[in-house]
């Protein structure tokens, strides 16, 4: 959804003058117009994935929040809504981020950085460029914000000023970057990141201007809609941070036909993403999409006489899948020999057996 879409969108648990004082805010600031234009887009797409939250769960007074921590678990993406994870990988978990802490204190060049998205087909190649991401990840969250206490209390000021309803809730939920002055920051320079995901949003948004002028953001193709919906408001804020569109890295592609053995093939069924709340507004097309039930329905009655694998997505089974047995029946191992049939579009998967020279079917409606 663009920004001019989403001002037509009426507020109501929140009050739309928020949004106004805000702007007036982001004015003052010594910042560049794109910088400015970047601040007011994305507050407004995310106090709007606020109030479509609020709405959705009935929540009007701040005494039903009481239990809920931060915006992660209002959208219900936080770590406990994932797919449960077993003990072993909670172990190396914990020892990868011990490693990565200590990593990230050396200095050293990290060169082109590769988010969790890029076609990377070498198995070797595709652990560097994660480790890489994640040191480069920590080094931004150590990035300190400036004067965020002083700035919210003017702006809450002048929300009690303006007599704004439930402004408090900004409070509880918006990140601290969005009131950062200009941040002094240590990121080696001359980076280059491609596939940068989730680091680009929200609670790194001042970080990220900072970061702007030290390093190249390179926007790829990465799942989450590209090129597939209209109305994609997260789709919108890259191009603006990178200055094009996404592209696909051809670079990661085969280009060749790999026979397989017929009496060998192994059909997988890989099943959608959750969607989320926020999806809402930050692509409603794609949130409406994922709801679909008669893709499934169609493909249903041949999963279990073909003795079709299940592949469950990382964020965890979705409800139009209910009834749907996963225990046995379940696979994440791909290769050569696998034919993937998705029931959705929009997936990262997708991409990925494109890089590998795997076929998958899509299946886009009954």
């Amino acid at each position: 959804m663009s920004p001019k879409n989403i001002n037509r969108y009426k507020f109501n648990i929140l009050d739309k003058k928020i949004i106004g004082i805000y702007r007036k805010y982001i004015n003052k600031k010594k910042i560049s117009p794109n910088s400015k234009i970047f601040f007011k887009n994305s507050f407004l797409g995310f106090v709007t994935q606020l109030d479509w939250c609020l709405i959705e769960k009935k929540i009007e007074k701040d005494n039903k929040l009481k239990e809920i921590e931060n915006i992660l678990e209002l959208l219900e993406t936080s770590e406990k809504f994932l797919s449960k994870k077993t003990f072993k990988t909670k172990i190396n978990n914990l020892f990868k981020d011990i490693f990565i802490d200590l990593v990230s204190i050396i200095p050293f060049s990290l060169g082109d950085i590769y988010g969790p998205g890029f076609l990377e087909k070498n198995i070797v190649k595709r652990f560097i460029n994660n480790f890489k991401y994640a040191i480069f990840y920590k080094k931004v969250s150590k990035i300190k914000l400036v004067n965020v206490k002083k700035n919210k209390s003017f702006f809450f000021k002048e929300c009690k000023k303006n007599k704004a309803k439930n402004y408090k809730l900004i409070n509880k939920f918006i990140p601290d970057s969005y009131f950062s002055d200009l941040i002094e920051n240590n990121i080696d320079k001359n980076i280059r990141l491609y596939a940068s995901g989730d680091i680009l949003y929200n609670e790194n948004i001042s970080k990220i201007i900072a970061l702007k002028n030290k390093i190249q953001f390179m926007n790829i193709v990465h799942g989450g809609g590209y090129y597939e919906f209209k109305n994609s408001l997260w789709e919108s804020s890259e191009r603006h941070l990178a200055g094009n569109f996404p592209k696909l890295y051809l670079k990661s592609l085969e280009n060749h036909t790999q026979y397989k053995n017929p009496k060998n093939i192994k059909i997988i069924y890989a099943l959608r993403s959750l969607p989320r709340i926020n999806d809402k507004i930050a692509c409603p097309d794609f949130y409406h999409h994922l709801n679909e039930k008669k893709n499934f329905e169609s493909i249903k009655p041949f999963i279990e006489k073909y003795n079709i694998k299940l592949r469950p997505h990382p964020r965890g089974l979705h409800k139009c899948y209910k009834g749907l047995k996963i225990i046995g029946n379940s696979t994440y191992n791909l290769d050569s020999n696998s034919i993937i049939i998705f029931d959705s579009i929009s997936s990262s998967l997708t991409f990925w057996l494109v890089a590998n020279n795997i076929p998958f079917i899509h299946i886009i409606n009954k």
